[in-house]
């Protein structure tokens, strides 16, 4: 028992240090776009644009690999290894949402874009959350596949036609596919579809809805009408790092710098 506990332990090491080598990797030609960057304001947004995609990456591939840790039983079982079929099942949603997002995005604006087919990894890694442990490999990449769609329809829609401002799809990732798996979970259970099952995980769905929007709602209403809940035009161009802590973070890519 101890023996196997050793092999897992190396394992996962070595996996996590494959992961190092990847992200240092992507972080080395963050540095020199950085060093590049002309000081004008047409230079630095372009420059912001090539470093936001490199980032982007990084924090996808930092976040899938933290999803693990949570999802994979939750993520470590007693034992100190995690539960390969939970493992491999968060791993296909992923790539499933990724192919199907990027496909998606590519039929819609005629161009693979970037930016979908990491939310499409994103929202595959979400929608199986719920469901990891109960359903099969297939099941998880059919999941992985729908919820890849399913952001981006749901970004375009919350973006064009709601008119709300949430430039990372968050609420499409987290909120959209993050309700879809939860009743995946339910739909695609391993052990057979049950009209029970699939109640319950509504009954979850619309319990949380119910608690986290009127509470968030007026949350965000006190703080809009004592607080605001924005910053200034000029704040938004100086940088938060400028107007909260009096530095700057970026001088690189300030637009108006210092005062």
């Amino acid at each position: 028992m101890f023996t196997l506990m050793r092999q897992k332990a190396s394992e996962i090491r070595l996996r996590s240090f494959f992961l190092l080598v990847c992200i240092l990797a992507l972080v080395g030609p963050v540095s020199v776009f950085a060093e590049e960057a002309a000081p004008t304001v047409a230079g630095n947004a372009e420059a912001i644009a090539k470093v936001q995609s490199h980032l982007d990456f990084v924090w996808t591939l930092i976040a899938a690999f933290l999803v693990f840790f949570m999802q994979a039983g939750f993520a470590m079982v007693e034992t100190g290894f995690t539960r390969a079929k939970n493992a491999v099942n968060t791993n296909m949603a992923a790539a499933a949402g990724a192919v199907s997002a990027m496909i998606t995005a590519w039929v819609m604006y005629g161009k693979p874009e970037a930016s979908m087919t990491l939310n499409g990894a994103l929202a595959g890694l979400v929608a199986i959350t719920a469901g990891c442990a109960n359903v099969s490999v297939t099941s998880s990449v059919i999941i992985g596949l729908i919820a890849g769609i399913l952001v981006v329809l749901s970004v375009v829609f919350i973006d064009k036609k709601l008119k709300v401002d949430d430039p990372v799809g968050a609420v499409s990732v987290h909120g959209v596919c993050g309700a879809f798996g939860t009743l995946a979970a339910g739909l695609f259970n391993a052990e057979g579809f049950s009209a029970k099952v699939v109640g319950v995980q509504l009954l979850g769905i619309g319990a949380a809805f119910l608690w986290v929007f009127p509470l968030m709602y007026i949350l965000f209403k006190v703080i809009e009408k004592t607080i605001g809940l924005r910053v200034s035009a000029e704040e938004e161009k100086d940088g938060l790092d400028v107007g909260e802590h009096g530095l700057e973070a970026y001088p690189d890519f300030t637009l108006t710098g210092m005062k």
